[in-house]
Order: C-alpha cells, then sequence, then structure tokens
C-alpha cells in the first residue's frame, strides 16, 4: 500500500543470517568474543552484502560471485554462488580472528 516512495527492506532471515547469527554465535560460544571482532565484521560483511545487490531495494549487484547469470532475453541477473552462507562465515571468521 506504498507509494514509489515505499521502501522496501530485504527479508529478515537474510539480514539476520549474515549479520546477527555470526555475532550471537561467536557471544554464546566463543569466550574471546568482543566488540572488535563484531565492529569488523559488519564494517565488512554489510558493505559486501549490498554490493551484491538487492532488488527490493533496488540495488544492483557490483560484486559478482562465481556463477554469476546474467538473463539478457529477460533482462535480469542472478547470483547463484551461495554468498549469504559465504558471508556469514567470513563475518565468523573476522569476529573470531579479531577478538
Amino acid at each position: 500500500s506504498g507509494g514509489p516512495c515505499a521502501l522496501r527492506v530485504p527479508p529478515p532471515t537474510d539480514l539476520a543470517l549474515v549479520l546477527v547469527l555470526p555475532p550471537l554465535l561467536c557471544v554464546l560460544h566463543l569466550p574471546g568474543a568482543n566488540a572488535y571482532g563484531v565492529c569488523l565484521g559488519l564494517l565488512v560483511c554489510l558493505p559486501a552484502r549490498l554490493a551484491t545487490g538487492e532488488p527490493q531495494l533496488g540495488l544492483q549487484e557490483v560484486l559478482r560471485w562465481p556463477g554469476y547469470t546474467h538473463l539478457v532475453p529477460a533482462g535480469h541477473s542472478r547470483q547463484v554462488f551461495p554468498f549469504r552462507t559465504a558471508l556469514c562465515l567470513a563475518n565468523l571468521a573476522l569476529i573470531a580472528g579479531a577478538s
């Protein structure tokens, strides 16, 4: 019911997987996890996630993962690489490494 300026956000599971789940797991299971690691993971993974593109926000993909396909007749593109999982694991590694 929103007008042309209505902001549509991506599904909460996407952002939760990439940005919220890794810090939560580290806080619960990694005794040395601290805010420095969480901030570094957020500063690296959030721009990478946004650079991958989000059609619901109108963001074009800048970062193309392996297996990227561009369907010319339909004018649509698709990331077939599991980039959300890769960013989640990268976030975990950054938090553990920087803490």
